[in-house]
């Protein structure tokens, strides 16, 4: 749907600018709720009022120093929404526009004309120009969104119109079935991996044929249970030594969830007090209702018996006890599953996600208004949109204002001729609707969702499905009211660009296969290694994975790499061939080849060009990445020491220029299995042969520049290159390093080293910047990034003509340097443990 305004816009250009551009630009005046109004009639006003609502529950919790975003507190409800709308309900706003121009094919003359137009709308909500100034101190508003709009096709799955108001309704589900027809993602025949329990289905198998029914009949029947089963011994060849191995509906579906504060009560839970309980069996409505709407589901699809949730298939520590054998099994059991996530996630039939929900209390069924999904047409008007070829003229447009039936006249030309009919869609559909939605803001989800063949979104109004792309089937997204191919556009720093989806993340050696997971790896090829194009490959996509993840947020924090450990073991297959995993080959979540570069990952700060402000929220306590601390989870150098949910990290590339800097050797001590490489941590260091450059970073005094660095008087011959400012700098985490790093403006007590590390592809230097922690032995920990610029730190990157070619100054050892703490002094190079 589309409002009045929205349609004379597109339509009759109504409130078009002059501007010079490469495209059509419009300008709308718009009340806040006039917004909320219209939004509940346009796809695009809603679009716009989700994304105002999102930036002012962001601002509330930044402004009161909170991060909401932990997946056991329960998102903002919409009574939040609308007090924050209301505050601002008669607040000004604007509506900028930009129309351009994508393809526009026709056929050639004496043929039947085959038009297809695409159009990309950009569209921001913010403040009047004439207001900008005074919102400093009120915060600015600044909404983006990107539209398409394409000619209506008339026979695209994904579009055709639902006329259900609930999600749980029959049409949905035949839907699903037939996605799940089409997907050949997962092989017919037996299951080739069991995980150690999962719930039995077998009392609803056949007794309902629709969601619905199932529960009327069940809330009227308390006696149909479900059942806690083990499955040991169910993949023998003769499963006549396993009575309880299943003969028919043999396979099983996952459950990914939020589990939510409260929501999940320890009567859901697998532990020692109720573990007799669950296998006797459980009433359904007993059990949370994301966890009673899964299985209703599970039980309605053909083949399926089984259905795996984590509370109920995990043993868990019984609530309120910290200590004693009972919780020590529990955590041995905790650790023992957690190691077959991948095999869990990727043998399963379908995984059913509860998209939308931020509880387990919030089910997967929601009502909507079907009209919302229905595809609607403009006749958009391009008149003035440079580019665009016009048939039976032998020009191209140009952009100038007027009125199109005025010109039509005066040239005589039909004023149809610049109308183009086109579906407005919404690309960010999967953004907004999938990738941001609460569950995906979970750690663990990440892995549930890469490695699962198949995936079922329950999203906040319609349902999506996301499949791999294994088993010759090509892989293929669908989702109610959106068409087939469109690319998922994402909103960054850098503008709206088009992006890679999740799941688009391409296996060649494991999934799809877990019984291979299971063999020894043979021993007899221990040093071969992929291609180079292979690793790279599978380095830039494991990148990122990691820069996805690091957005995510987890209950335990201690959980970072534990996580993700089955997405590592899968990884592994991919950039190693035919080896055995071991210490020197994964590193706290990095790669041990081409370690040095994945090394120089670093946190984005946000830039508020309004308040001519940086911020960045990222935490990591000391006791983090500090030897010996209960809570230890990874070292300082790991990605995997910082918590940025939202905003995430940047990973490495590991395609650089070229090095400065080389890992000699690392030791990782696990706290799990030692067999596995890719669990909790008790510690991890690296051995690192560098050039030590002591430097004094201080807090700017004025400016945009967040910090600035110098060297600290290496040399006095080389003044000018030790005073020479440097802005370009990222910590890790602001709330950390500041206190332990960064002096205030005119001090110079505190000491940092920054180490040359790297040329990039800009032919920008990066830097590691370190923090030496013992004198003695040498140790350091990583405090953050900083990039010098051959045009902004002239001196420093000033190079000197010689056999070898050019040799940038940072990079010549001065007697200065030589000194510096270190374990050891070779060609210019020290060796340090990094820690």
């Amino acid at each position: 749907m589309v409002c009045n305004e929205c349609r004379d816009m597109l339509q009759s250009q109504k409130g078009r600018t002059w501007k010079g551009t490469y495209d059509l630009r419009y300008r709308l005046d718009v009340t806040v709720i006039t917004l909320e109004q219209r939004s509940a009639g346009c796809v695009i006003c809603r679009s716009l009022c989700e994304g105002l609502k999102e930036h002012l529950k962001n601002t509330a919790s930044s402004g009161s120093g909170r991060r909401d975003s932990s997946p056991a507190a329960p998102q903002a409800d919409t009574s939040t929404d609308c007090q924050s709308l209301a505050a601002i309900s008669k607040r000004s706003l604007e509506i900028a526009a930009s129309l351009y121009f994508h393809q526009d094919n026709f056929g050639t003359k004496g043929k039947e004309e085959t038009a297809k137009h695409l159009y990309r709308l950009d569209v921001v909500l913010q403040e009047p120009s004439k207001d900008r100034e005074q919102v400093h101190s009120s915060g600015s508003v600044q909404v983006k969104r990107t539209f398409f709009l394409e000619n209506p096709k008339t026979e695209v799955a994904g579009l055709i119109s639902s006329a259900s108001p609930r999600t749980s309704s029959k049409e949905v589900f035949d839907t699903i079935m037939g996605w799940m027809q089409q997907c050949k993602c997962t092989v017919d025949g037996p299951p080739t991996f069991y995980p150690a329990r999962l719930i039995s289905l077998k009392a609803l198998k056949g007794e309902f044929r629709s969601f619905e029914a199932s529960r009327e009949a069940t809330s009227a029947r308390p006696d149909v249970q479900v059942k806690l089963v083990d499955t040991k011994g169910w993949l023998l060849k003769n499963r006549t030594k396993s009575p309880s191995a299943p003969r028919e509906n043999d396979k099983y579906v996952t459950l990914s969830h939020c589990w939510g504060s409260g929501a999940v009560k320890p009567e859901h839970r697998l532990t020692y007090l109720t573990e007799q309980g669950l296998r006797r069996g459980i009433s359904v409505d007993k059990l949370p209702k994301t966890f009673q709407e899964a299985i209703f589901f599970a039980a309605l699809i053909k083949g399926v018996g089984y259905i795996w949730i984590d509370s109920l298939c995990i043993r868990q520590k019984p609530e309120g006890e910290e200590e004693g054998a009972e919780v020590a099994a529990a955590q041995r059991d905790w650790l023992h599953q957690s190691a077959d996530m991948d095999l869990v996630y990727s043998a399963t039939y379908l995984n059913i996600s509860a998209t939308a929900s931020d509880s387990s209390a919030g089910g997967l069924f929601r009502n909507r208004d079907p009209a919302m999904l229905k595809a609607e047409s403009v006749m958009l008007n391009i008149e003035g949109l440079p580019g665009v070829y016009i048939p039976d003229t032998e020009k191209m447009s140009t952009n100038a204002i007027g009125s199109v039936e005025v010109r039509a006249r005066d040239t005589g030309k039909d004023p149809n001729l610049y109308r183009r009919e086109c579906t407005v869609l919404d690309p960010t559909f999967w953004t907004d609707r999938v990738d941001k939605a609460p569950v995906n803001k979970r750690g663990w989800v990440v892995q549930e969702r890469i490695l699962s063949p198949r995936v079922l979104h329950f999203c906040e109004d319609q349902v999506a499905w996301e499949c791999l792309g294994s088993n010759g089937c090509k892989g293929f997204d669908f989702a109610e009211g959106q068409p087939l191919g469109l690319s998922n556009f994402q909103l960054t720093e850098r503008g709206i660009v088009e992006a890679l989806r999740l799941k688009a993340v391409h296996f060649e050696h494991s999934l799809s296969r877990p019984q291979e997971s299971q063999s020894p790896i043979d021993q007899s090829n221990d040093n071969a290694v992929h291609s180079s194009s292979a690793q790279e490959r599978a380095l830039k996509e494991w990148a990122r994975i990691i820069e996805t993840y690091s957005k995510t947020s987890l209950t335990n924090p201690e959980d970072k790499l534990i996580a993700l450990s089955g997405m590592a073991k899968n990884m592994f297959k991919e950039i190693y061939s035919g080896q055995r995993s071991t210490g020197s080959q994964y590193v706290a979540g990095l790669w041990g080849i081409r370690l040095e570069s994945q090394l120089l990952w670093y946190v984005e700060p946000l830039f508020d060009p309004i308040k001519n402000t940086f911020s960045n929220p990222a935490r990591s306590p000391e006791e983090w990445s500090t030897r010996g601390s209960k809570k230890y989870r990874s070292p300082s150098f790991s990605w995997a020491a910082i918590d940025n949910p939202d905003r995430g990290i940047v990973y490495g590339d590991t395609t650089l220029r070229k090095l400065f800097i080389e890992v000699e050797e690392n030791g990782v001590t696990l706290k799990t299995d030692p067999k596995s490489a890719f669990g909790l941590l008790h510690d991890a260091s690296i051995t690192l042969r560098c050039k030590l450059r002591k430097a004094i970073i201080q807090k700017q005094k004025t400016g945009t520049a967040r910090y600035i660095w110098h060297l600290d008087h290496r040399d006095e011959a080389n003044a000018d290159l030790d005073e020479e400012p440097h802005t370009n700098v990222y910590l890790d985490c602001f709330e950390r390093d500041e206190k332990a790093c960064v002096n205030p403006h005119g001090r110079r007590k505190k000491k940092v080293y920054v180490v040359p590390a790297a040329i990039n592809h800009g032919g920008e230097m990066v830097c590691l910047i370190l923090r030496l922690v013992d004198t003695e032995q040498a140790l350091y920990r990583r405090v953050g990034l900083t990039k010098l610029s051959p045009f902004m730190d002239k001196l420093a990157m000033q190079g000197e003509q010689g056999a070898q070619g050019a040799k940038h100054k940072i990079l010549q050892v001065l007697d200065g340097d030589i000194k510096e703490p270190h374990k050891g002094y070779e060609g210019g190079m020290h060796r340090i443990h990094l820690i």
